[in-house]
């Protein structure tokens, strides 16, 4: 029976091949879109299951003298096994530019230095190698698999040799001969550890833990915790040891409870935090694991769902359009004495056949989108449709249960036709009946229209933002201003600086501690603003010709370089000590509301340390979506290997004689390669994930709207195939084409109207929740309805207009030639 009911729906396809194209085609666009956009939420979500025990890992980040670091003290690792709750753990450091040499030829390389027990926290699967022992001892490696291939050509390459650049000291460096002794085989899932080279150091126990080694972030420490170990437990054991250890070292035993010690100015400790912590969530800087963004997640799966959804409620229209045309098929069957439950397997499997079909065509676009690494969708995926058997059992079972939701109707509707009536006078309307068809029918185009009109609507609203962001106002210039990291020059740097000043293609340049949209490492300030009141502020330590570099805008007083003295102001009465000295600072506009300087210039002296000569505009730093931050520019003075790290900022005339100037220069001082980047890179880069989310929901939009076109186009022929004599009376009537057309048409605008005012206050609801998000946003306008309704308006107009023009050309002679 089985067989028999394939070869009827077979049959059926060749019949009905308009038809079943439009079904198949809005079902594969659909499920293009729905399977696109949950294999990326799948990827994103699926952060380090490749190590089978993820869900006991634990990162145990670093909290430094008020930073919140990713980055932990090296000391840790020989404490860690005085927590029983710990299995195992290790500790490495991470080199992203690390110089190997390999057969005679120098390359970089992205180096994780670790110890033995690194692939026992994450255990790889290693191509060759001996397993766990694969790093046991020091100057081992292991390298990945893509990595040795690319350098070898191959994965057979067990004890081979190279050569890796240490540094001794600030000024020199050493090779050390590393054999490797295995290869780690790419996990099916994503991870946080991006490495070319896994290298084994020599960890020795150490007696004397001295206070350098606990007060310093150096390295990145991760834990796998026995079962039913809880993070707060594991906190309680980390404070523990800093109590033990830290404590003593940093104040001496003077204080003498672990409460005096959290609250301490210099307290130093460990927290825990679960891979899936990291992922979404942490507050930490300096983390491995890139941040997951919620909004554009949460903004993905609303597309997703409505695409799936809209699809489903199109192969139901398109299901059931043609039903005149099954009519007389039904019949016969029936009286040849078929069943209702073989009727409804045969349509089921005509449901399944199209949903197979199409399921297989959308998985094919997809792979092609993700082999191709199109950034035509706006969103990065990597995994392929095949990528793991979870997804693949996950598929299967998707497309059962959508056979089921989306066939169900239309085989019991196609089935309950009455024998009789059709017999009698084969008109669909009296001979099919179930569950109020032509109203479940106008309500899934109600339902398709509300969902296409939201997704419009978002589009229009997410456009209007990302405009605004391009088009804001940053507070600065950062256009034709090059970044040079300067680090090995050390003690030069300022000579550095003030030669570049030769050059007419060099308008001006200065160091700073941090540049705008880049991680750092600084956390606000506590400063005291009244006798009560302290506030954060955030702190850039700047150079005397930051301001002009950056083209930054003073509101009232002056900079550093105009201030008189140039390097501290004198209170009254003061004298040249050290207590007397007055540090001169620039706020900006946020800062001094908060403190009160724009109403009594008299409130600039804070903590009786801080003077404030001059106030700047506003500027954003950041994050795209963040307020505008309180902000202290202190003027730099260079004190030792802390000011190495400073950036240095170059305002040019002309880009390229900029470039080819700096680059000579920088000849007389060193011979490593010089780094240079554009200032306005790193705004254009998060500006670009921006664009990129619009530009997703856009193409998954425009796909969603026109399976909502297919699907109103199948209920515009299944109500012209019930209308057909009426169309026919009217026309011996006296109606024009013009009184048909509009007739025909008015009913389907009146079902876009409803979902067009259903698609209003869920649209308000939800883009406010997105907008929310910003702190600098649009707001949502009366202008974006209006345009939202026009499009819909000209979609669904263009998309009757064939059925329109149709039912009134028809020639009422064919249509009441069986009455």
């Amino acid at each position: 029976m089985i067989k028999q009911t394939f070869k009827f729906a077979l049959r059926s396809f060749r019949k009905s091949t308009l038809v079943h194209f439009l079904n198949v085609t809005g079902l594969t666009l659909g499920l293009a879109v729905y399977f696109l956009v949950t294999l990326y939420l799948y990827q994103e979500n699926s952060y380090e299951r490749g190590f089978s025990k993820q869900d006991r890992i634990y990162q145990l980040s670093y909290t430094m003298i008020g930073h919140r670091m990713a980055k932990g003290a090296p000391n840790l690792w020989h404490v860690l096994h005085e927590v029983p709750e710990i299995e195992t753990y290790t500790s490495f450091k991470v080199a992203p530019t690390t110089s190997v040499k390999i057969n005679d030829v120098s390359r970089v390389a992205k180096v994780y230095t670790v110890d033995s027990a690194f692939l026992k926290v994450f255990d790889y699967e290693l191509v060759s190698g001996s397993g766990e022992a694969a790093l046991a001892r020091p100057n081992h490696a292991v390298l990945s698999e893509s990595y040795a291939k690319e350098i070898f050509g191959s994965t057979d390459v067990l004890n081979e040799v190279f050569y890796l650049t240490r540094n001794k000291g600030l000024d020199s460096s050493y090779q050390v001969p590393i054999v490797v002794n295995g290869v780690a085989l790419a996990s099916s899932f994503k991870t946080q550890l991006d490495f070319d080279i896994l290298v084994s150091e020599e960890r020795l126990p150490e007696s004397d833990l001295i206070l350098n080694n606990w007060q310093n972030s150096s390295v990145f420490n991760y834990a796998v915790v026995s079962p039913g170990t809880t993070s707060a437990r594991l906190d309680e054991r980390l404070f523990d040891l800093s109590y033990k250890y830290i404590m003593p070292k940093t104040y001496g035993g003077k204080l003498a409870s672990k409460e005096e010690w959290i609250e301490a100015p210099l307290y130093c400790g460990f927290y825990s935090e679960s891979l899936s912590g990291l992922r979404v969530g942490s507050e930490t800087t300096g983390n491995l694991m890139p941040s997951l963004d919620e909004a554009q997640f949460k903004t993905m799966g609303i597309v997703a769902l409505a695409a799936l959804i809209i699809s489903i409620l199109n192969f139901i229209s398109l299901s059931t359009s043609r039903a005149s045309v099954r009519m007389k098929e039904v019949g016969v069957k029936r009286i040849l004495g078929a069943s209702k439950k073989q009727l409804i397997l045969q349509f089921m499997m005509e449901s399944f056949l199209a949903i197979l079909l199409s399921s297989v065509l959308a998985l094919g676009v997809v792979e092609l989108m993700v082999k191709l690494k199109s950034r035509l969708i706006g969103i990065q995926v990597d995994y392929s449709v095949l990528q793991t058997k979870e997804w693949i059992t996950g598929l299967i079972v998707f497309v059962v249960g959508l056979t089921l939701v989306s066939g169900i109707y239309p085989a019991l509707y196609l089935s309950s036709a009455n024998l009789s009536s059709v017999l009698k006078n084969g008109k669909t309307k009296e001979s099919f009946s179930i569950l109020n068809a032509a109203v479940l029918r106008k309500g899934a185009a109600i339902l398709q229209f509300t969902f296409s009109a939201g997704l419009i609507i978002a589009v229009l609203t997410m456009y209007n933002q990302v405009q605004y962001l391009q088009s804001r106002d940053m507070g600065y210039e950062p256009e034709s201003v090059l970044v040079l990291n300067t680090y090995h020059l050390k003690e030069s740097k300022n000579t550095f600086r003030d030669q570049l000043a030769k050059y007419p293609s060099i308008s001006s340049a200065a160091h700073t501690n941090r540049l705008p949209f880049t991680e750092t490492f600084e956390r606000p300030r506590s400063i005291k603003v009244s006798d009560s009141t302290e506030f954060d502020f955030t702190m850039f330590t700047v150079d005397d010709t930051f301001f002009e570099t950056v083209s930054m805008n003073f509101v009232s007083g002056v900079g550093f370089k105009e201030h008189e003295g140039n390097t501290l102001v004198k209170t009254e009465g003061s004298t040249d000590s050290e207590t007397g000295k007055v540090y001169p600072m620039v706020v900006n506009e946020m800062a001094a509301k908060i403190i009160g300087y724009d109403v009594d210039p008299s409130k600039g002296l804070l903590d009786d340390r801080f003077q404030i000569i001059g106030v700047v505009n506003d500027f954003v730093f950041s994050d795209l979506r963040q307020q505008v931050e309180p902000v202290i520019l202190n003027r730099k003075i260079y004190s030792g290997v802390a000011s190495y790290h400073y950036p240095l900022l170059v305002r040019v005339n002309d880009l390229n004689q900029a470039r080819a100037d700096v680059q000579e220069l920088w000849s007389e001082f060193s011979n490593i390669e010089l780094d240079i980047q554009l200032m306005e890179s790193s705004f254009k880069n998060l500006l670009k994930i921006e664009e990129d989310g619009l530009q997703a929901v856009l193409v998954f939009s425009i796909v969603s709207v026109i399976v909502s076109c297919l699907g109103l186009f199948g209920l515009a022929v299944f109500t012209l195939d019930q209308r057909i004599h009426e169309f026919g009376v009217r026309k011996v009537l006296g109606a024009s084409v013009a009184d048909i057309m509009k007739l025909f048409g008015s009913g389907f605008m009146k079902l876009i109207a409803v979902a067009f005012v259903l698609a209003i206050p869920a649209s308000i609801y939800l883009l406010n929740e997105w907008l929310s998000t910003y702190a600098d946003r649009v707001s949502l306008n009366f202008n974006v309805f209006l345009v939202a309704a026009m499009l819909v308006v000209l979609i669904v107009g263009v998309t009757l207009l064939a059925q329109s023009l149709k039912a009134g050309r028809l020639n009422p002679v064919e249509t009441l030639r069986n009455e």
